[in-house]
């Protein structure tokens, strides 16, 4: 028997333990009830211990259920921490209530809240591998505090609070001072990091078709068009997924300040949740339709098979597979994802980005960089374009669009822009706009306007005041006052494009003569 017919009867088998384990806790829930109500059962001997086998069997039902996931010891660590902290929780209420059985447990009340803390930190220090010992250290430092102040609040374990308290705070200061090793230093763990269960693998379906009307996807303030005529190959994980598309192309995005505009040709790979929605009109291909192509029937499927079976189905499939290391409660919440981790237990939030950085924030108080967390989604249409010359990637979730080109970032939503071009930065929202650069940044918000070269300083709000040389000059020109603030709009976009900074040259030397 192969290995992998083992691991599938496995992971079966241990499916279908939890979830008689998970009914047969339902069922002796509903024994101690029975015994709450009525004296049927017994009123002294059994309700602690139907309350026991309830936890036990609840327990086991989510460590059973962890087994079906490649990284079992960070999901069974999450899983324990969810179970003790209900367990807990449900101890608590009861003993309120003065409900039957509760009397017994709730002298172990402390056990389990310790062991739900030291899951969360189990859990979570096990998937920093992939993110370096800062993040871990911060991670366990803020989740000790937030432990301590839960023993103070519940008088737990009195003689080790000083201990938990300053244990860490040591960690957080040594996640702080171990963050400049962060690329040398990592946590390594000997199992397979992956957060995901198994699907079956995308592959492409050897029927070619042709295009009879340009196909056009519209989504938030974007747009992607395939022309008419293009060949279209599907693809396939048990279901159509998308397709590869061989032929001329075009795609926009509005950025508020600019839209981006281009025509290409090539390969184009079309994935996303919304594609059924996606209305194509087809006919089969024909010997011309691959000649006009230049190319033949065998080799467009191998191009398309190319495309997702040997390069690009494992991030299709992270896009189509649901992130199982998550943790959803009231006061807890733990996301680890592809893009970064983030962790919340009441005011502290800990976040982990890929290539970003990290941030601790405790209340108003942050330590880190400026970054924000954002959750991961399945994308409604996520188009890969393969030129002659350069790969594109335009992904759309609802209203929002993620354009990457070369070296170039635009994410796009009605209430915020964000571009990112080399040392080009630029950020958009309802009130303010911040464009950093070599040559000029900006910082525009309600009634002030600031920019800034290597050498000048424009400050623009009920003056306008010029900073050059060490010397500040206040000027009383409104004509040169609204000019700047016609030509703010054309002053980013010259930016962006990279074009020689005439606008600006122009704008400095009639600021110049007026000092």
């Amino acid at each position: 028997m192969e290995i992998n017919t083992i691991e599938v009867i496995f992971l079966s088998n241990a499916k279908l333990a939890g979830k008689l384990c998970g009914r047969v806790a339902v069922v002796f829930l509903a024994l101690w009830f029975i015994s709450q109500v009525t004296e049927l059962l017994g009123k002294y001997e059994y309700p602690e211990y139907f309350l026991g086998f309830v936890f036990l069997f609840f327990l086991a039902s989510s460590i059973l259920e962890s087994a079906k996931y490649k990284v079992f010891f960070k999901k069974m660590a999450y899983s324990i921490a969810k179970c003790t902290f209900l367990i807990w929780l449900f101890i608590k209420i009861g003993d309120h209530f003065d409900w039957t059985g509760f009397e017994y447990w709730s002298q172990y009340t402390d056990y389990f809240i310790i062991a739900f803390f030291a899951s969360i930190l189990i859990g979570y220090t096990i998937g920093k591998h992939r993110r370096g010992a800062r993040a871990a250290f911060y991670g366990i430092g803020f989740l000790g505090i937030v432990f301590w102040i839960f023993a103070k609040i519940f008088n737990l374990v009195p003689e080790y609070q000083t201990l938990i308290f300053f244990g860490s705070i040591a960690a957080v200061g040594i996640g702080y001072i171990v963050g400049i090793f962060e690329e040398e230093r990592k946590f390594r763990w000997i199992y397979e990091a992956e957060d995901f269960e198994k699907i079956e693998e995308p592959k492409i379906k050897e029927e070619a078709r042709v295009l009879k009307s340009n196909l056009e996807i519209k989504g938030g303030n974007s747009k992607i068009n395939i022309e008419e005529g293009s060949i279209f190959v599907p693809v396939a994980n048990g279901k159509e997924i998308g397709g590869v598309f061989f032929g001329q192309g075009s795609y926009s995005v509005d950025a508020k300040v600019k839209k981006y505009i281009n025509v290409f040709q090539g390969i184009t790979v079309l994935t996303g949740d919304k594609w059924k929605n996606v209305k194509k009109s087809l006919r089969d291909a024909e010997e011309k339709d691959f000649e006009s192509m230049g190319l033949k029937k065998d080799e467009v499927f191998d191009l398309a098979r190319i495309q997702i079976e040997e390069k690009e189905w494992k991030k299709i499939r992270k896009r189509f597979e649901k992130t199982v290391s998550s943790i959803d409660m009231p006061f807890i919440k733990v996301r680890e994802t592809e893009a970064g981790d983030y962790v919340k237990v009441g005011p502290i939030e800990v976040i982990d980005v890929e290539g970003k950085g990290s941030r601790v924030k405790f209340g108003p108080f942050k330590v880190g960089e400026s970054i924000e967390w954002e959750e991961q989604a399945l994308y409604d249409i996520s188009a890969k374009i393969r030129t002659k010359n350069k790969e594109i990637s335009l992904k759309i979730k609802g209203d929002k669009t993620i354009l990457k080109e070369d070296d170039r970032m635009v994410i796009s939503k009605p209430e915020k822009v964000i571009i990112e071009d080399g040392d080009v930065s630029l950020k958009i929202t309802e009130n303010k706009r911040i464009l950093k650069s070599e040559e000029l940044s900006i910082f525009e918000s309600e009634g002030k306007t600031v920019l800034k070269t290597p050498d000048v300083k424009v400050i623009l709000n009920d003056e306008l005041t010029i900073k050059k040389d060490g010397e500040t000059h206040v000027l009383k020109n409104a004509k040169i006052k609204q000019e700047i603030k016609d030509k703010v709009d054309d002053l980013i976009r010259d930016i962006l494009d990279k074009k020689e900074m005439k606008e600006l040259d122009s704008l400095l030397e009639k600021l110049k003569q007026e000092l």
